[in-house]
């Protein structure tokens, strides 16, 4: 079922054109032949020809098409294997709104970041993210850590460290997500929930206090609220004047694309995060740190948005609205 709305969704127009002529043939034929089954006969294959032309002409084209879901950068909003339905007319008339989740045609600086080529017979492909800011907004990123322990034996544990003590190695699957009182993870199929003393006790430092700071999404200053995400981000990031990311991960590793200078660790809290070009949004997957976008490669082209996922309709037990 799902297979064959995609397929249909995908047809061209050439073997629209040629099913839509055939049907006309067909109809010329029996139109001129007498009798009750003749005259039924056309009836059903007028129906055939208006829905053809209806859905393959006019609705797929123009204005919803159905997706496929084969990775978990949008988890916990969708998951691997979900199909969903993408309303395409309303980015023809309405601009693009902030926490909208898009599809558009990935940038060629996706490939370069996923290390997966390009589709070899020239063919876009298609990603799917959700829309944090508009040309004019700041966007800014701060990582989450939690503290144990104070002043001079004071240690930092990131996302990836309380991972590695936890033995969750799946990134894709299994999740940390920071509170400001308390740590949940999932491990796939359930989850958990630990306190701050758990925490000490997890890193080693029984009896210490512990201090929570969830990671978090600056726009125009303002702190979102971002219930959707599978987890707060392990990184902090700025943009440059030209939308290329400033990227500086939990080792201290700062990663530059494209035009922005390279600065140390130490001066980037002193970088200032510029404004979104004209024309161009950032996008981010609700996986927040297992996902190829804006973090990874920057702004992207408005004109490479194909429309807004607004339903999930398959499996039976996952038909909701995407939000």
């Amino acid at each position: 079922m799902t297979e064959l709305s995609q397929r249909l969704s995908d047809v061209q127009a050439s073997t629209i054109f040629f099913f839509a002529a055939a049907l006309t043939v067909i109809r010329f034929l029996l139109i001129k032949r007498p009798g009750t089954i003749a005259r039924s006969s056309v009836e059903i294959v007028d129906a055939a020809l208006f829905t053809s032309v209806l859905m393959f002409m006019i609705i797929f084209p123009f204005g919803f098409k159905a997706f496929f879901i084969p990775s978990p950068s949008m988890y916990n909003t969708l998951i691997e294997d979900d199909r969903i339905l993408v309303n395409k007319f309303e980015y023809r008339y309405e601009r693009p709104k902030r926490s909208d989740v898009v599809v558009f045609n990935a940038p060629p600086e996706a490939f370069l970041t996923s290390g997966e080529p390009p589709d070899p017979s020239g063919a876009p492909t298609d990603y799917i993210k959700r829309l944090i800011g508009l040309p004019g907004d700041t966007i800014e990123v701060h990582a989450g850590v939690i503290k144990v322990g104070l002043n001079a034996q004071e240690k930092v544990f990131t996302h990836s460290g309380l991972k590695e003590l936890l033995n969750m190695y799946d990134k894709s699957h299994e999740h940390i997500k920071f509170f400001d009182h308390s740590v949940q993870t999932y491990d796939g199929s359930k989850y958990a929930t630990y306190t701050k003393e758990q925490i000490a006790q997890i890193v080693g430092m029984p009896g210490q206090p512990a201090q929570i700071v969830p990671g978090y999404v600056l726009r125009n200053g303002q702190r979102l609220n971002e219930p959707y995400i599978a987890e707060d981000p392990d990184y902090d990031l700025k943009f440059d004047a030209q939308g290329n990311p400033v990227k500086r991960t939990t080792d201290g590793l700062v990663i530059s694309m494209g035009g922005a200078s390279k600065i140390s660790s130490n001066d980037f809290d002193k970088f200032k995060s510029e404004k979104i070009p004209t024309g161009r949004v950032v996008v981010f997957g609700d996986n927040r740190n297992e996902s190829n976008d804006s973090s990874m490669w920057g702004t992207l082209d408005e004109t490479r948005l194909i429309g807004r996922a607004f339903l999930i309709f398959y499996p039976l037990d996952r038909i909701r609205n995407i939000r």
